[in-house]
């Protein structure tokens, strides 16, 4: 409390704003509406590629969230909460490179998308 006054003060700025992220993300998720139906219609390496890429980043959002609400350092001590967060950055590493080796060494998200489909 002291500390939050006295930077008011002196007119302190905070380093970032979480509100933006939450616009950027909002605004992500409504791009990703027409991008997952237009992929039945699209095949290509193209939206294969932007797929994985929304995807993983979409995915990434969700499990920071997660990660910032529940793994604070208060709850989990200082060495637990930095070993999640930076398991947060491996999962979503992993995903990228799965999805990416899938798309180019496999059918692809949009022709896999199109095979469970047509089952």
């Amino acid at each position: 409390m002291l500390f939050e006054n006295r930077c008011a003060e002196k007119g302190f700025k905070p380093l970032h704003s979480h509100g933006t992220l939450f616009k950027i993300e909002r605004y992500f998720a409504a791009a990703m509406v027409p991008l997952i139906p237009a992929a039945y219609f699209i095949h290509g390496r193209e939206m294969d590629l932007c797929l994985a890429l929304a995807l993983t980043l979409h995915v990434h959002w969700g499990v920071w969230g997660v990660v910032n609400d529940y793994g604070r350092p208060f709850v989990l001590g200082d060495t637990l909460a930095a070993a999640v967060r930076v398991g947060a950055y491996i999962f979503t590493a992993c995903l990228l490179a799965g999805l990416l080796y899938f798309n180019e060494h496999d059918v692809g998200l949009t022709r896999a998308f199109e095979m469970v489909w047509e089952l």
